[in-house]
């Protein structure tokens, strides 16, 4: 399933972005899916998750 999401994170196009957001937020206005999506992505493990991929950062 991680690297399911993984493949989603990084091929997902703004029309899918659209559709994750309304379904979030189906009676809401268009900046009512944006504001909830900002709020509820979490960019600093997306950006984590594809430096482990790359291993960039590792000492070893």
């Amino acid at each position: 399933m991680k690297l399911l999401y993984l493949i989603q994170d990084l091929t997902a196009s703004r029309f899918s972005g659209y559709l994750t957001a309304s379904a979030i937020c189906a009676g809401g206005t268009p900046e009512t899916n944006r504001v909830e999506m900002a709020r509820s992505y979490n960019l600093k493990e997306k950006i984590n998750n594809i430096k482990e991929i790359c291993q960039i950062g590792r000492t070893s």
